[in-house]
């Protein structure tokens, strides 16, 4: 259990920010080393800070936060490169690893341990659906960044749901109700735009032919809420800080109109006045593109693998991210461990 402590780390690490270089960082995180690695490296927002902080016009002998920082960074180049190149082959393994043992021809057995079946109707959509995004993040990560992080965004939420699905009991059937729940509120807001349009145009209604209580009832009985969590919740689950949250957050700025993607599609002068356009969207910084992606890849890979009959590759997938910092089997890192099923998947 993560000390109580680190519940207010966000804030710690914004006072602190301004003092510290990434290799500083690591003594701020008293988690269970499987996750800590996350965190040991961090780049201490050194996208955000190039692209927020303005430097004052007034002349000063003490350096800015901002120019500390990126002094940080320059001492902490070779450090940060390497963690990159890390998740990067971490990402990649997992993407060799999907084509390998999951895709046709050379695809293993697909043999179903019978205890984990309702768990693996529910983990490999998700985890399908990640890894695709995985490759589809690495495809275009170049050509088109901002794309790829918006694949890098999905493939991350669908794999660390897919996590808590295995370490939350009834964790498949409480999905399903979310599913049902949110399915219910979209039949029943379009059928009440349907009856919005009859009641203010008779011709409408006319046409369609049904009352009010036949539409109604194409909306069918409302579900009981699920009480599924957010992914907010989710991710606090196996991070109280709120920094692996902060992952999603950083891809979500590919997905919802943000700052960083206006950015990114502008070319300016060194005065900051505008000189053209970037259809690619390159001129900006990569953020947690190639971190988020490698996280989705190793955790949609271990839920499959956990849901393999023996479980003959799980120890591989382990290793795949372990041996690059990066966690794996996020049991070392729950804090609600007494929601985890009854039962274990696991073979250790």
């Amino acid at each position: 259990m993560a000390n109580p402590r680190t519940r207010r780390l966000c804030s710690l690490f914004d006072l602190r920010l301004e003092t510290l270089g990434a290799s500083e960082v690591a003594w701020l995180y008293p988690f269970h080393a499987d996750v800590r690695h996350i965190y040991a490296l961090l780049t201490v927002k050194r996208w955000i800070f190039a692209a927020a902080v303005k430097k004052d016009s007034a002349v000063s002998d003490t350096p800015s936060p901002a120019e500390r920082l990126e002094r940080h960074a320059a001492r902490d180049a070779d450090a940060l490169a390497e963690a990159d190149r890390a998740a990067e082959a971490a990402a990649e393994g997992a993407i060799s690893m999907w084509r390998a043992r999951w895709q046709p021809p050379n695809a293993a057995p697909c043999v179903i341990a019978k205890a984990m079946d309702p768990q693996f109707r529910v983990c490999f959509p998700l985890a399908a659906h990640a890894l695709n995004h995985v490759e589809t993040a690495f495809e275009l990560r170049t050509h088109l960044p901002w794309v790829a992080r918006s694949s890098a965004r999905i493939a991350f939420e669908h794999a660390l749901t897919a996590q808590w699905v295995l370490l939350t009991d009834s964790g498949e059937k409480r999905l399903a109700d979310y599913f049902s729940e949110r399915d219910y509120v979209r039949r029943n807001r379009y059928v009440e735009a349907i009856v919005e349009l009859g009641q203010n145009d008779t011709s409408f209604a006319a046409r369609h032919g049904l009352s009010n209580g036949e539409l109604e009832s194409i909306a069918g009985r409302r579900p009981e809420k699920s009480g599924f969590p957010t992914f907010e919740q989710i991710c606090a689950r196996f991070d109280p800080t709120g920094l692996l949250y902060d992952v999603q957050r950083d891809l979500t700025q590919s997905v919802h109109p943000s700052n960083g993607l206006v950015i990114a599609h502008l070319l300016r002068n060194t005065d900051a006045t505008p000189r053209g356009v970037d259809w690619r969207g390159t001129n900006g910084f990569p953020g947690e593109l190639v971190r988020g992606a490698a996280l989705a890849g190793v955790w949609a890979l271990y839920a499959l693998e956990v849901c393999r009959d023996g479980q003959p590759f799980v120890a591989e997938v382990r290793l795949l991210g372990e041996a690059r910092k990066l966690p794996v089997d996020l049991r070392a890192s729950d804090q609600r461990p007494q929601w985890q099923p009854r039962s274990a998947y696991w073979s250790d």
